[in-house]
């Protein structure tokens, strides 16, 4: 996972503030009001921007009484803590729920070739779990803008090894398609430049995907499958779609349908939302349900994630501009009295060992 807003890069700025400024080593609620604070000094303004350019279309999918803004805030700060923590620690140490994920990967992925994830949950645990479920090499595409990453598949895949997007040539090709590997991607990022690029109606609105490699697959009749890695009550739950069709139309219908589901499902936990594009006009609503607005909202439950409603900072239009304001205020707040509804996670999750030196953030 990986969002840009104006030339920054969101996971390599929290994760490098997160390897200077080490957050404690135990207390879940210190350890969240911490990364909170550390993400709203390294990455605050542009999730303040990312919402109120984005924010109206992420919160028409939210379906709970509890606001969506801080929903998403806190989501983001406990990824960046996790995602930290799995890269010194490893993900069965830090991740409730793994061995579970494991064997649900296992029990649905056959033989798949190729896997197209999205950035929704844990992403960036997909080709972990996808190797461990299989025992087969597995070889994830990842961009070249996050060393910490790259080394993190280096060092946890035992099998496989990441591939550059922006080397990714021939001969890695060829290394799939004449072994078992798996082959990961994220089909719901889309880099300019892509030459094959298809766009889908999902979500309500248009998204662009690049189809080069689901092309390859439906030509050569490689199983793919579609999976992604949310995280519910606090544990890496894996929802791992349906071998797709053979036809490369039909397989990007039944994609868009997958990746609907997951994440109407999550959306705080999307982090393409920045990537959907206005629907064509005259374009049928394709939602299941009127959304109810952010207003609409106001006074119910707010006490799950903040402990106080924070409605008196929302403004009464429940426009952009309100967004932003919202989540300043949440960021604002929450150093002081943010009191996370990490009650499920809690009863599962083992101690996170103390911190030694771990990886660099050079």
């Amino acid at each position: 996972m990986s969002i840009r807003i104006a030339g920054s890069d969101w996971d390599v700025a929290m994760l490098r503030a997160l390897a200077a400024h080490p957050p404690p080593p135990y207390g879940e609620g210190a350890r969240h009001r911490y990364a909170v604070r550390l993400l709203a000094e390294t990455i605050g303004d542009d999730v303040k921007l990312f919402l109120r350019c984005h924010g109206a279309r992420y919160a028409a999918r939210w379906r709970h009484p509890s606001d969506p803004y801080v929903a998403m805030v806190s989501r983001l700060a406990g990824y960046y803590l996790s995602l930290h923590d799995v890269l010194r620690h490893g993900p069965r140490e830090v991740l409730p729920g793994w061995d579970e994920a494991v064997a649900e990967v296992r029990a649905h992925i056959g033989a798949t070739r190729l896997v197209l994830t999205t950035q929704l949950g844990h992403a960036l645990m997909v080709p972990l779990l996808v190797e461990e479920a299989t025992g087969r090499p597995v070889l994830p595409i990842v961009h070249d803008r996050n060393p910490l990453v790259r080394e993190m598949y280096a060092q946890r895949l035992r099998r496989g090894e990441p591939l550059l997007l922006t080397r990714l040539g021939s001969a890695d090709i060829r290394r799939w398609l004449g072994t078992d590997a798996v082959m990961v991607a994220n089909l719901d990022t889309c880099y300019p430049g892509t030459r094959q690029v298809r766009t889908l109606s999902v979500l309500g609105g248009r998204l662009d995907v690049p189809t080069g490699l689901l092309a390859l697959a439906a030509r050569r009749n490689l199983q793919t499958r579609a999976v992604a890695a949310p995280e519910v009550a606090g544990r890496i739950a894996p929802r791992v779609g349906d071998r797709l069709p053979g036809s490369l139309d039909a397989a990007l219908d039944a994609y868009g349908a997958w990746l609907d589901r997951c994440v109407s499902a999550a959306p705080e936990q999307w982090m393409a939302w920045g990537s959907l594009l206005e629907p064509h006009p005259h374009a049928p609503d394709t939602s299941r349900e009127t959304p109810r607005s952010i207003d609409e909202t106001e006074g119910e439950g707010r006490g799950e994630h903040l402990g106080e409603r924070i409605g008196e900072h929302a403004g009464a239009g429940g426009g952009a501009d309100t967004g932003e304001a919202r989540v300043g205020a949440v960021m604002e707040r929450t150093a002081v009295q943010h009191d996370v509804p990490r009650r499920e996670r809690t009863a599962h999750r083992r101690p996170v060992p103390g911190h030694g030196d771990g990886f660099s953030a050079a």
